[in-house]
């Protein structure tokens, strides 16, 4: 009997261990999420992230709610000061951070995407894009204006700036005096009590802030944009939360879907100064010169790689536009009386401040020599000469052509560059475009003719002259073209017009768009390589 028990048992236990093994090739229901994600962490930015009567609210929290509830993730958001939100997140207190910008020394606290990291370059992963500008006592912003860094330190004024914000590098680069305040509401009451001169915050959350603290009668935004950049949302790199990962893929994949099919626009909503452009009076204008193959006319129509551009860019703003031809000088003149809105391939120098808003960018080039990334295209300057005197010019430096007597023929109000020393050279006459530039060296009334080698190449095919007109190999010079917008224009928030423009030109550089373009309008134009 024991026996026959025995073998019962054994069978049962055989059997037991059978179902066990074939239940675990099952399909596994997934283990529930031990807790309610994604702990997002938050500082009170009106109108994308507040508190209003202890219930999360703004649009970047109504964005981002909704994308979570797509992808199934319950989420809480918690409201602190930055600095502390930054502290929560190193510990693994907090699983991401709600309108936070890029900054190379974050990259240790939190998961960056390669499209955050390129920052002002692309908004792939970012939800919205911020304007700073300075804010200031009412009684002074009237007669106030921001046109560069420069004149805040010759003006030896005090900025107030917030702990932990990373703003923009030119800033702390600059060397004006600047004093920290954990929270904007703090920084806001210091300006009101004249602790500092200005104040620098987003506009629109500055805006918000300062009705909320009813100090409207007292504190106003500055007119001009200092610097912009995208906010996003960020996961922490301490975050214990399992499949964190596959949530962060989750998260933007969704972002991206809902950017494509318009929604992200539709909950982030336009700010008052942009609505202004929803039915514009009138066409924008762009001014500028014939530039083969930049932007010129053919059978009657507008062409070339900026054409192109401005087109492609002023479709996804909505902003009817207009791009007319003139001679250079008369170009100025237009952007001088306020007859047209921004210019195209045009470079920086100082003295153009007074009619055109360049970015702080754009300025430093100037110093530094850093291409700014908001430029049209870049130039490389050589020396047009005919072929029959290519071989008996010795350019080996600016004093042996002097030396040598070889003419010189410029253009009527170029700026050409500083590395350029026109006032070293025999310039023998000036010309009005770059056509008349190239009938002089054929009339001999110079000898060497500066030009973009580019425009030069596509300008002496238009004309006919390439078998007659060749150029140096040795660059004199290379800068950045630019768009400016004029500081002359009536056209509604001309400034935030000029940053959307050139967040759309960042992006179509980023997504290849730009390389596009720009290889089939540049490259036939190169000579070919043996």
């Amino acid at each position: 009997m024991r026996k026959f028990l025995f073998h019962v048992l054994s069978f049962g236990l055989a059997v037991a261990g059978g179902l066990w093994a074939f239940h675990k090739l099952l399909p596994q229901k997934e283990a529930p999420h031990p807790k309610c994600l994604v702990i997002l962490a938050h500082e009170d930015w009106p109108p994308y992230s507040y508190l209003d009567k202890d219930v999360p609210s703004g649009k970047s929290v109504a964005l981002v709610s909704e994308i979570f509830r797509r992808i199934g993730i319950p989420v809480e958001f918690k409201c602190y000061p930055f600095s502390r939100a930054l502290m929560l997140l190193q510990k693994g207190q907090a699983d991401a951070v709600v309108d936070v910008s890029y900054a190379t020394d974050r990259e240790s606290l939190l998961f960056y995407t390669e499209a955050q990291r390129k920052a002002n370059d692309c908004m792939k992963d970012a939800l919205w894009l911020s304007e700073y500008v300075l804010f200031a006592k009412r009684t002074e912003t009237k007669s106030l204006k921001f046109n560069s860094l420069q004149e805040l330190i010759d003006k030896k004024s005090s900025i107030g700036v917030n702990k932990g914000y990373s703003y923009t590098k030119c800033l702390f680069d600059a060397g004006i005096k600047l004093r920290e305040y954990a929270t904007p509401e703090l920084a806001f009451n210091a300006l009101a009590s004249g602790e500092t001169d200005f104040y620098l915050l987003e506009k629109n959350i500055g805006i918000e802030t300062v009705q909320k603290m009813g100090l409207q009668e007292e504190i106003a935004p500055v007119d001009g944009v200092v610097f912009s950049k995208p906010y996003m949302l960020v996961f922490a790199r301490a975050s214990q939360y399992p499949g964190l990962k596959r949530i962060m893929e989750a998260f933007y994949s969704e972002l991206h879907n809902m950017r494509a099919s318009g929604e992200l626009a539709n909950i982030m909503g336009r700010t008052p100064a942009r609505d202004k452009l929803a039915k514009p009076q009138r066409p924008l204008i762009f001014v500028c010169e014939e530039w083969h193959p930049y932007e010129y006319i053919e059978n009657g129509k507008v062409a070339g790689l900026d054409a192109e551009l401005v087109s492609c860019i002023m479709a996804r703003l909505g902003i009817p536009y207009k791009i007319e031809f003139y001679p250079w000088s008369r170009v100025v003149m237009l952007l001088e009386k306020g007859k047209a809105d921004a210019v195209l391939s045009i470079s920086y120098k100082e003295n153009r401040e007074k009619l055109l808003h360049y970015t702080e960018e754009q300025r430093l080039f100037a110093k530094n020599g850093h291409i700014p990334k908001d430029f049209l295209w870049l130039s490389e300057y050589v020396f047009f000469v005919k072929k029959k005197k290519l071989d008996t010019i010795e350019f080996s430096s600016y004093e042996k052509l002097k030396d040598d007597g070889w003419r010189i023929g410029i253009n009527n109000d170029y700026s050409y560059s500083s590395e350029f020393p026109v006032h070293a050279l025999l310039v023998a006459k000036k010309y009005a475009s770059t056509e008349d530039g190239f009938r002089g060296l054929i009339a001999d009334e110079i000898d060497l003719y500066p030009m973009d080698k580019i425009v030069g190449l596509a300008t002496l095919r238009e004309m006919g002259l390439q078998d007659s007109i060749s150029y140096i190999p040795r660059i004199l010079f290379s800068k950045p073209y630019l768009a400016p917008f004029s500081r002359f224009s009536d056209y509604p928030d001309i400034e935030g017009v000029m940053k959307r423009f050139y967040a759309e030109l960042l992006r179509m550089r980023e997504s290849g768009e730009y390389k596009e373009l720009y290889d089939r309008h540049i490259l036939p134009l190169l000579p070919r390589e043996d």
